[in-house]
Order: structure tokens, then sequence, then C-alpha cells
């Protein structure tokens, strides 16, 4: 079992942190209970809508017990709640180390371009996977991956959704809507097309307690109005507006542009 452990502090011994039973066996939950040994009779855990309830763990000595009979041992360490990787686009671990001897738009036109449309779909998952499993190793449990290889449809997006499950990190699928004529043609789609995909994935994955799907108008440069519009206008599920998820700026030249 692979667990985010870091050393505790000197003098921390007595103000431990501890997560709860899902970060122990998957990852999946964002909270924690902070306590010392005398007064932690138990472990918190948050659902979506943010609400505390009781994991049934206990702490006896220096190892957390299950009701299942599970135990982990913590000598001398601290177990810390996952952190979260906010941005990032997973297929592009597979780009690691190509061009990083140009400048960012060499570098998008000369290695991101051409070798992202070479990705196939088991690429894409291939990608992903590895991806996860580098943050999985260094502590970050909930990934937003940024994904716009979209191949008109969802099913690249179910891809790396599921390698996200198989790993097992807390995935926040930022489904991106990108329209911008300079962009390779498998990151493209109309206003309509991409509105009613990602009303379709977040449906899809509305119950699912690792996953959640996010519309993503790429950008000021690479979304249209109109597609920044059909966001908001087209974009709604039974619970409401999703968040949105978007890049505001990569370079000032575009700051400037766009104010």
């Amino acid at each position: 079992m692979t667990l985010p452990l870091m050393v505790a502090p000197e003098g921390a011994k007595d103000a431990r942190m501890f997560v709860a039973r899902e970060h122990i066996r998957g990852f999946g939950r964002d909270a924690v209970t902070i306590g010392s040994e005398d007064d932690l009779q138990g472990f918190a855990t948050r659902n979506r809508e943010r609400e505390v309830a009781s994991s049934g763990m206990r702490l006896e000595g220096l190892r957390v017990m299950t009701d299942g009979g599970d135990d982990v041992a913590l000598p001398d360490r601290a177990l810390l709640p996952g952190t979260i990787n906010s941005h990032c686009h997973t297929f592009q671990s597979l780009l690691r180390g190509l061009g990083d001897d140009l400048d960012f738009m060499g570098w998008r036109d000369r290695v991101l371009y051409p070798f992202s449309e070479r990705l196939d779909r088991a690429g894409i998952a291939l990608g992903a996977a590895f991806a996860f499993a580098e943050m999985l190793k260094q502590g970050v449990t909930t990934c937003v991956d940024f994904f716009y290889l979209q191949d008109s449809g969802n099913e690249n997006a179910e891809a790396v959704i599921e390698a996200a499950r198989t790993v097992g990190i807390r995935l926040v699928l930022a489904r991106a809507m990108y329209d911008w004529e300079g962009a390779p043609k498998r990151y493209r789609e109309t206003p309509v097309d991409a509105a009613r995909r990602v009303r379709e994935l977040i449906a899809a994955h509305r119950h699912d307690e690792t996953v959640s799907v996010q519309p993503a108008p790429h950008s000021p440069h690479g979304a249209s109005p109109a597609m920044i519009r059909a966001r908001f206008n087209r974009v709604e599920s039974d619970e409401g507006m999703p968040p949105l998820h978007a890049v505001a700026f990569q370079r000032k030249r575009r700051i400037d542009s766009t104010w």
C-alpha cells in the first residue's frame, strides 16, 4: 500500500494529522481530523456536500485501526491529507523532455500539436495513467485534467476517467470547449456540439463519487465568444450551473491582446 507519508516535525507527536478511511484505501476523500492520541476518538470525512461524517476508525497507539480489522502502522509519522493538482494535461506526460530548448510557441507548434495528433485512445489512457501514478506517489490525491483531445466525442475523455479510476485518484475532468481554427482538428468542435457533449459527460458521471466533470471553454484565445457563451447558455445540469475551468492567460501578449 502506498501512502503519502511525511515525517512529523519535532514536537508534533501529540498533534498528529490522520486521514479518514477513504484516504487510506482509495485516496478518495479530502478531509482530516487533527487531534492528540488522548482526545482522538474517531475520524471524520466529508462528502461532496462538505458534511462531516463518522468513518468508523480509531487510533490505538501508533496504529490506525478500521472496523474491518486492517491496520496501518505510523511510527514517527504524520499522515497528511492529499494535495490537489489544480491544472494539468495528463497526456502531455508522454511529451516530457521533447523540445525543452524551445520557447512556448515553438514547443506548441513543433512538439505539442504534431505529437498530440499521433496519440490514439490507448496512448491517451497510458499517458493519463502514468501521470496519475506519479501524482499519487508524491501525495497528490486529486487532479484536474484540462482535457482537449476530443475527436468529436467523449470516448477519449472516458478513457482518461477510466485510467483515474484504475489508478485510484480523484479526478476533475475539465472537458475543454475549443474552436480556435489554428488548433489541430481533433481539439475543435462547434459551440453547440461541445456544449451537448459536456452535458452528456456530466450526466454520465453525476453520481460518481471520485469523478467530477466541468465545462472548460479553453481560453479567450482558444474559445470564441460563442463558445464561451455556450458554456453559460447551454451547459446546465439538474443540479444547476457547474463550475467553470478555463485558462485566463498564458503569456503577456495574450493579456495585452485580450484586454
